[in-house]
């Protein structure tokens, strides 16, 4: 399984909110955001790092070196600035076309031990096309809601809460062969991540839901700090 790190964003709402570090730079729990993901890939056994960073943070990103103390890892980095996060997504298809692939947002903070419980379940079972991390914390402003059926499989998501009790939360295993979907659905002028999903929804994939305690994605300064403590609270749990 290989792992795919989305990070082409510009991080405007943390400029606006006096954050000048570029997103990958950002320093939460005594690491950067991009350390933070490749560690992941060394702690769980990952075959490679795929990420995507936006171009205007390369000097930023070459300069902190932060990749020559991970020269034990396969690491492919495209420095690009897109349109969507699916166009970002399906730059990666190079590097995540030829197995299955966990995807990620690089700024969600997550409790390591429900990661591992999520990595477990996607190399383990083989009853569905994809593994959706769902979280019942909501702190975005545009929380994308999950409807599921008894068993979990998720039937639709939506902007609209209705009854659902979850959200997505930037944490994605697919099965091989579901990223060549993404060129079908640029085509049909889906650009966004979050479409794509009801996209392979609407296509028969079956997407499987996983619940959190609590993911949190650093959009705000607020986040940061809510990030510390809640990193804190797992390392005093563990």
């Amino acid at each position: 399984m290989n792992l795919g790190i989305l990070a082409a964003g510009d991080g405007q709402r943390l400029k606006d909110e006096g954050i000048i570090d570029p997103k990958p730079l950002l320093r939460v729990g005594g690491i950067t955001l991009l350390e933070r993901a490749l560690k992941i890939t060394d702690d769980y056994g990952f075959d490679s790092c795929n990420i995507i960073i936006n171009d205007k943070f390369k000097d930023d990103v070459i300069n902190s070196r932060i990749f020559d103390n991970y020269k034990n890892l396969i690491i492919n980095c495209i420095y690009k600035s897109t349109l969507s996060s699916l166009h970002s997504l399906n730059e990666l298809d190079l590097f995540l076309s030829n197995d299955s692939f966990c995807l990620m947002t690089i700024d969600s903070i997550y409790s390591e031990s429900e990661f591992a419980s999520f990595i477990k379940t996607a190399r383990d079972e083989a009853e569905y096309d994809g593994l959706i991390a769902v979280t019942g914390y909501v702190d975005d402003e545009k929380p994308l809601w999950v409807n599921t059926d008894k068993d979990n499989i998720i039937t639709e998501f939506s902007s609209i809460k209705d009854d659902a009790n979850f959200v997505t939360g930037g944490i994605y295993y697919f099965r091989k062969g579901i990223i060549d979907y993404t060129d079908e659905a640029l085509l049909n002028n889906i650009s966004k991540l979050r479409n794509f999903l009801q996209y392979l929804v609407e296509s028969g994939i079956r997407l499987k839901a996983m619940s959190f305690s609590k993911i949190i994605d650093l959009d705000h300064k607020n986040d940061l700090v809510e990030a510390v403590r809640f990193l804190k609270e797992m390392e005093k749990s563990s």
